[in-house]
């Protein structure tokens, strides 16, 4: 009787035990997964401040800069610009290193996106000075791109408390680089074979939809493109392969065969070898979950016997493929997100 009470009461004691032991433990779990969450959160942050940051420092206008922030950053975080600030900075230096200083004619400061209610304000050019010290500035005479970057990363497991003190305090990225100079346009230029008419993109808001924009080449119609040129005017295999990359240094200008870079005025083949084939659709399809792509504006049309057709570069933009209709009605939907004037610039 005595060692059956005596057993009783040791269970009750573990029961107690656990029952205090086990909150703290779950709290522990929480925290490690919630930590956990935020920062692969705060890593994409600083990943997507740089890839916007490399683009700008190419010639990427803020627009476009916006866009490479939005795709690098849309993979792992639940990222949107509802939940984030976004500046662009730009400036150029001058004085004797290294005391260098800041030429406030240049100061510029695009505040691309501002939706998180914060007392935020752009980099000042004492605070771009202070980035740039570590690196051992020889030289005065130079311009820099800053990708300041606020993200309100939101709760994993959404508990009352958790999400609290999840959300709190935004994660801040800023990355600073150096203005290179252009770079020639072959391997570099990352469109992908697609030609819209400027039509369709005159006036239009950002992020503004454009849906069943159908094959043709006149006005408020896109194209598909071909590289280089070959005789049978294109082929599903080659629209494929090109689906699936931007272009490289198998460009060529149809109105001069030496001309390898891609840029606004050149004259670019037609690809009328569009066939319902699955790698088309799976390569499209790769290309919606991609995020943005940039692709051809074109201004004009020259078709000579057909497999001859060419589209002029008028202009490059920055889109978002949506969806798409093939065969049925060979058309392309869109989410325009602006123009790129930088030359296709990669």
């Amino acid at each position: 009787m005595i060692d059956r009470i005596l057993r009783r009461q040791q269970e009750g004691q573990s029961m107690i035990e656990v029952a205090f032991a086990l909150p703290m433990l779950l709290m522990l779990v929480v925290a490690i997964v919630e930590l956990g969450f935020a920062l692969n959160a705060y890593n994409q942050t600083i990943n997507a401040a740089r890839e916007g940051a490399r683009f700008g420092s190419l010639g990427g206008s803020d627009t476009a800069v916006s866009s490479i922030v939005e795709g690098a950053a849309s993979y792992l975080i639940q990222y949107s610009e509802s939940n984030s600030d976004l500046y662009v900075v730009r400036a150029e230096l001058t004085g004797t290193a290294p005391n260098c200083s800041v030429i406030t004619d240049t100061f510029s400061c695009g505040q691309v996106w501002n939706n998180l209610d914060l007392d935020t304000s752009c980099v000042s050019g004492p605070e771009i000075l202070s980035r740039l010290e570590p690196q051992g500035i020889v030289n005065c005479d130079l311009k820099v791109v800053a990708v300041d970057l606020y993200y309100r990363s939101s709760s994993l497991l959404r508990l009352p408390l958790v999400k609290q003190l999840s959300e709190a305090v935004p994660m801040r990225s800023l990355t600073l680089m150096r203005v290179e100079t252009p770079r020639p346009l072959s391997g570099v230029c990352n469109a992908y074979p697609i030609a819209i008419h400027r039509s369709l993109l005159a006036g239009k808001p950002k992020n503004y939809p454009i849906n069943d924009i159908l094959n043709g080449t006149g006005d408020g119609n896109f194209g598909w493109l071909r590289w280089p040129n070959d005789t049978s005017g294109g082929s599903a295999v080659a629209l494929e392969d090109a689906l699936t990359r931007p272009t490289t240094d198998e460009f060529q200008n149809a109105n001069d065969p030496d001309d390898t870079h891609l840029s606004v005025g050149d004259w670019i083949w037609a690809n009328s070898g569009l066939s319902p084939s699955s790698g088309t659709e799976q390569a499209l399809d790769a290309l919606i979950n991609k995020g943005w792509i940039r692709v051809v504006v074109f201004d004009e049309h020259a078709e000579e016997g057909g497999v001859k057709g060419k589209y002029h570069a008028d202009n490059f933009a920055i889109v978002k493929l949506t969806d798409y209709h093939l065969p049925s009605r060979n058309s392309i939907s869109i989410e325009f997100i602006g123009m790129d004037s930088t030359g296709c610039i990669e």
